[in-house]
């Protein structure tokens, strides 16, 4: 079954994402399709973390996570990218998209 979101980068996080390696930003749009595409990711191409975060998984080099939200009826919002660094998602990344996604509630 298709389900075809469209994906939209925050307007808080371009800069973030601008700043990305092509192959960084390559992987990404990878996963992003097959997001679009879907209308969701599973292991070991994302993970829910919460009721309204998930996050894309990416390793080029390092380990890269994307935060993203599902909005409206066919919209996903990217919402933060950076490198992981620790085992566990950084509460401050956490909170940055939470408030990010605020502004399209």
């Amino acid at each position: 079954m298709r389900v075809n979101k469209k994906v939209i980068v925050a307007k808080s996080a371009q800069k973030e994402f601008k700043k990305l390696s092509k192959n960084i930003r390559a992987k990404i749009d990878s996963r992003v399709m097959i997001l679009s595409r879907d209308g969701k990711l599973i292991d070991p191409f994302g993970k829910k973390i919460d009721d309204k975060l998930f996050e894309i998984r990416v390793k080029v080099g390092s380990q890269w996570r994307v935060l993203y939200a599902y909005i409206w009826d066919n919209h996903v919002i990217l919402l933060s990218v950076f490198q992981k660094k620790t085992n566990k998602t950084p509460s401050r990344e956490i909170v940055k998209a939470r408030k990010r996604l605020e502004e399209y509630l």
